[in-house]
């Protein structure tokens, strides 16, 4: 009687315990859960079942796996896994397992220097534009030249028409006064110019002469 009573007590599997492969996991990489357990009696057939935050996701079945091949954010959670015999008689719980899938960070490692290459080149073009501009503002434009006879090409002043006396005929006494008056008022001027402007004259002014 107490051999029977020693072989009653005898465990037919240990308690399960949940483990995650990898250990972390990011956003879109495979994740594996697996349910452990040590058969103790020979011939004990088992079954698995998997629960995240208390809802079951795996029904009981003989594969101690439960396999994500694209774990996600929303993967992440709480999760357990139960083990029973096939007649149901036995049935153990394994502690919580807290799973964190990461976010994926590769797309932002091409993200980040995408971003500033793209910053860099406008501000490139920024300091082009603004050179550019202070160039063409620096730049005065330059006034017409007419080719040919310049008269006042050497003077620093406006060209102003400067008139100089050129002949007055005196009267004889016996003249009326009405021809005087047209004789003094009968003065001839005209405009003078250098010969050449490469040959500077003694004076810098502008110089006129009388005909």
């Amino acid at each position: 009687m107490l051999t029977v009573a020693l072989l009653s007590c005898v465990e037919l599997f240990s308690k399960p315990e949940i483990e995650m492969i990898p250990v972390s996991v990011s956003e879109g990489n495979q994740m594996i859960l697996k349910c452990n357990t040590i058969v103790i009696r020979n011939n004990t057939e088992l079954q698995f079942a998997f629960y995240k935050n208390i809802q079951k996701i795996q029904e009981f079945n003989s594969s101690h796996q439960y396999v994500v091949s694209s774990a996600h954010l929303e993967d992440s959670g709480n999760y357990y896994c139960e083990v029973r015999t096939l007649t149901r008689n036995v049935k153990k719980k394994s502690e919580e397992l807290n799973v964190d899938i990461q976010g994926n960070t590769e797309l932002f490692i091409i993200l980040i220097p995408l971003a500033l290459g793209m910053l860099l080149l406008l501000v490139a073009i920024l300091v082009t534009l603004f050179i550019c501009s202070k160039r063409r503002s620096s730049v005065k434009p330059q006034e017409p030249t007419t080719e040919g006879f310049n008269t006042f090409g050497d003077c620093d002043v406006e060209p102003e028409i400067t008139y100089s006396i050129l002949a007055m005929f005196p009267m004889s006494q016996d003249a009326p006064v009405t021809t005087k008056e047209n004789h003094e008022n009968n003065v001839v001027y005209a405009a003078t110019n250098p010969k050449s402007r490469r040959q500077p004259a003694a004076d810098p002014d502008c110089i006129y002469q009388n005909i």
